[in-house]
């Protein structure tokens, strides 16, 4: 190390090759540091991946524990006509409750439009409004038939 004097102040100057060397230190140190980080990175990316697959495993376990326990519990409530108990237990405990068929009653509105020769507009109507409305469904039938219609978000086209 040189010393200098700048505007009567003494200043030490450090040698170069010094400064370097120690700075090469510190980059290999650095270089350690992180090598270790990396490799505990991904030992912790391994850990994570294994205990995933264990909360998969849980999870699938669990499930078909629940659909076991909701059949057992279904089996007993036929058996015991408890259905309405079952089906409130199911509901409190957030689980799915019994499939049952159900009879709904559906109001469908069609509109048919059918081809048919006459001399006017007039017989044209008369001789769809004269016709049964089964014909327009039946093969034979003397009308180009183009039916569509709409139920519920149920679209139907018959061509």
């Amino acid at each position: 190390m040189t010393t200098g004097v700048i505007n009567g102040a003494a200043i030490a100057e450090e040698d170069p090759i010094a400064v370097a060397r120690d700075a090469v230190e510190e980059m290999n140190k650095l270089r350690e540091e992180l090598t270790a980080a990396l490799q505990r990175a991904d030992y912790m990316a391994e850990r994570v991946s294994e205990a995933d697959k264990r909360a998969d495993n849980w999870y699938r376990e669990l499930e078909e524990f629940k659909q076991r326990v909701s059949d057992v519990g279904e089996a007993a409530a036929e058996k015991h006509d408890w259905c309405s108990v079952y089906d409130d237990i199911m509901e409190e405990l957030g689980l799915p409750g019994r499939l049952r068929e159900f009879e709904v009653d559906v109001e469908v509105t069609y509109t048919t439009t059918v081809t048919v020769e006459a001399r006017s507009m007039d017989d044209a109507e008369s001789v769809v409004n004269d016709a049964d409305i089964e014909s327009y469904w039946s093969p034979g039938v003397p009308f180009d038939l183009q039916t569509s219609g709409y139920a519920g978000n149920v679209s139907v086209s018959v061509c």
